[in-house]
């Protein structure tokens, strides 16, 4: 049986702990909780404090108590987008690093949305070997794909995401 990642209503209590250190913390949206859960208990266990999420609207609400450094969501989620969802946590805390995973080759699906002056959005590729992923995140961010700021392709790439579900 696999570990479950600790839960958000039982991590609460800590954040507060946490917001004091240098522990970076990752919320992690993945409509497929095992999926979310593993990848949580891998960043808990190599010096990251994650927290799982299952859905863009799940992750919205987890993000004010969490106050994420980094979020990695999955592009293709029920209801709201990854997209959509980092665009409204990154409007929340524009310092927090934004990851999407696809696991359409080279993220064709979802063009490029226009590059902002701002900090945006990165992309990594599904399936991730975790140690590649743990690396990834212990390096600076790279120059973004995305625009964090909603720009005039925003809906085209929703509506585009959404066609794939």
């Amino acid at each position: 049986m696999i570990e479950r990642a600790d839960s958000i209503a039982s991590a609460e209590s800590d954040i507060w702990m946490l917001q004091e250190t240098a522990i970076p913390r990752v919320l992690i949206v993945d409509d497929e909780p095992m999926i979310a859960d593993t990848l949580a208990i891998i960043l808990n266990r190599n010096g990251f404090a994650a927290f799982a999420t299952y859905s863009g609207e799940q992750a919205l609400e987890s993000a004010s108590n969490v106050q994420p450094n980094v979020v990695i969501t999955d592009v293709i989620l029920p209801g709201m987008t990854g997209i959509e969802a980092g665009y409204k946590i990154a409007q929340s805390f524009p310092e927090c690093r934004i990851i999407l995973l696809s696991g359409r080759p080279a993220g064709n699906h979802l063009n490029t949305p226009g590059k902002g002056d701002d900090h945006g959005f990165e992309l990594l590729l599904k399936p991730i070997h975790p140690q590649a992923l743990i690396d990834y995140l212990n390096t600076p961010a790279p120059p973004a794909l995305f625009s964090k700021r909603e720009t005039p392709q925003h809906e085209f790439v929703n509506d585009k995401i959404k066609t794939l579900k």
